[in-house]
C-alpha cells in the first residue's frame, strides 16, 4: 500500500520551502534545463527533503543542449554535432514552431551543484534504449546514436 502523496506546483525560478524537512521525494521532470540559477533552487530542495529523502531530476542531455543541430529522421535524432559542450549557458532551440529558451549545463555541472548544495548522487541514467522495449529493432537501434536524456537521483544525507 502507498501512502497517500501530496503534490506541490511552484514556479522553480523562485521557489522557496515554506515546509523544511518535510517531503520524503521531490522531483523534477525535463524542467530544470530551463533555469538560471540551478544551485538556488538545488539548495531549496535540500531544505525541503527529509533527512534520507530524495531528489530526482531529468533533462535534456547535454550532449543534445550543447548545440541544436544535427540530423534527424522521424524525429530521432541519428547524429548531434557536439560544439561548445564545456561552454555553459544559454541556448535557442526551434520547438512547435517557437523559440524556446534553455539553459546548457555539462553533466559535470550537474553533479557538482547536487554535492555543493549537500545531496549525494545515488544513481544516474543516459536512458540507454534497450532492445526488449520497441517492437521494431530499428527505433532501437536509431534512438541508441545519441543520448537524450539524463536522469539523476539524490538523497539529503540522514
Amino acid at each position: 500500500r502507498l501512502d497517500p502523496a501530496t503534490l506541490e506546483r511552484a514556479d522553480l525560478n523562485a521557489w522557496t520551502c515554506r515546509e523544511p524537512g518535510a517531503w520524503d521525494v521531490v522531483t523534477a521532470r525535463m524542467v530544470l534545463h530551463y533555469l538560471d540559477d540551478l544551485p538556488a533552487l538545488l539548495r531549496e530542495v535540500r531544505t525541503a527533503l527529509a533527512p534520507g529523502g530524495r531528489f530526482v531530476l531529468s533533462v535534456e542531455h547535454p550532449v543534445v543542449t550543447c548545440a541544436y543541430d544535427g540530423d534527424f529522421h522521424d524525429g530521432v535524432p541519428s547524429e548531434m554535432r557536439v560544439r561548445g559542450y564545456f561552454d555553459e549557458g544559454e541556448r535557442a532551440c526551434e520547438w512547435l514552431g517557437s523559440s524556446v529558451r534553455k539553459v546548457h549545463r555539462t553533466v559535470e555541472t550537474y553533479v557538482r551543484d547536487l554535492h555543493e548544495a549537500g545531496l549525494a548522487l545515488t544513481g544516474l541514467s543516459e536512458g540507454r534504449p534497450e532492445p526488449d522495449n520497441f517492437r521494431d529493432p530499428r527505433t532501437c537501434e536509431a534512438r541508441r546514436a545519441v543520448p537524450m536524456y539524463l536522469t539523476i537521483r539524490a538523497e539529503k544525507p540522514a
